[in-house]
């Protein structure tokens, strides 16, 4: 099998998930948070919710500094 070398790596030109929107439920923390970022990170427009309005405004603005488009939704329970 071959090393990956400088040579051999070839880079995208342009984000995999450009153009892409994914929502994450859970997004304010946890495991959700992570994939929320690494959507963001492979330029994906992310929207996320989550049930703390502290953590959820935490992580959109993280977000937003990845990538311009953030949609963020506090989720309630009104039983």
């Amino acid at each position: 099998m071959l090393q990956i070398t400088e040579t051999n790596v070839e880079l995208p030109e342009k984000a995999p998930l450009a153009g892409v929107v994914s929502l994450v439920t859970g997004g304010s923390r946890g495991i959700g948070r992570a994939i929320a970022l690494r959507l963001a990170g492979l330029g994906s427009s992310v929207a996320i919710c989550g049930r703390n309005v502290g953590a959820l405004q935490s992580v959109a603005a993280e977000l937003q500094a990845r990538v311009p488009s953030v949609f963020s939704r506090l989720l309630t329970s009104r039983l």
